[in-house]
């Protein structure tokens, strides 16, 4: 029995890594979580306290009318960016309130487009910078200003940061379905714009350089430097 005594204490010094990686991955969620009530809620509080519309709003709301109505054709042949009067369409139904519904869409968007950078960072560097990123992207007065008014940016900078996020994640571990999640997102960043071809360009330049990156001994995150050198 004495000889069996010193394994206890080896077991619990085995286990306890373990225990601080779950105890570090709850205080991760919990801060991320925390940084995602505060940019909702900046967004949602300047939304409110805004007095005048953005000089694009009343297009925007005017196409997702085109769409409430079934005018598919007239909606996505206005030249301004369509999908984000999709989306107000869509929530008009819920709150039944065109203003109301197209801020909405812009809150939420921005709140979602926080969540995309973090997805991002960590994947690409580790948590601590991803929280970091996060964090600024939050409380960034022009990202809070640009993500509270009745305008497209937050729509195509959210699909815009899914879809970095996507294809870094499907390139560096191999995974297709990933990938073809990635193409979904640039997409809808772009194919609903007013600059599509460029956009897809721009989108497409990582998946054209990353193949002699990826097997760079640098690391994972070597791979931003060359494509923006190709």
């Amino acid at each position: 029995m004495a000889a069996n005594q010193p394994a206890e204490p080896e077991s619990r010094v085995s286990r306890e890594p373990e225990r601080e990686s779950v105890r570090f991955g709850m205080r991760t969620r919990s801060v991320m979580g925390a940084i995602l009530v505060l940019a909702f809620a900046l967004r949602a509080i300047m939304a409110v306290r805004t007095s005048v519309m953005f000089e694009d709003g009343p297009h925007f709301l005017g196409v997702a009318k085109l769409f409430a109505s079934g005018d598919w054709a007239g909606a996505l042949s206005h030249p301004y960016h369509t999908l984000y009067s999709a989306f107000t369409a869509v929530v008009e139904r819920l709150v039944h309130d065109w203003e109301v519904a197209a801020l909405s869409v812009s809150v939420i968007a921005g709140t979602a487009a926080v969540l995309a950078l973090y997805l991002f960072l960590r994947e690409a560097f580790d948590p601590p910078s991803a929280i970091f990123g996060a964090f600024l992207l939050a409380i960034s007065p022009y990202g809070v200003r640009f993500t509270s008014d009745i305008e497209s940016e937050e729509i195509y900078l959210v699909f815009f940061l899914a879809g970095v996020a996507l294809l870094f994640r499907g390139l560096a571990r191999g995974d297709f379905r990933v990938l073809v999640a990635a193409g979904v997102s640039a997409w809808f960043w772009s194919a609903w714009g007013c600059w599509s071809q460029e956009l897809m360009a721009t989108a497409g330049e990582p998946a054209v350089c990353w193949a002699p990156v990826r097997r760079s001994p640098a690391g994972r995150s070597s791979w931003l430097l060359p494509t923006w050198e190709c």
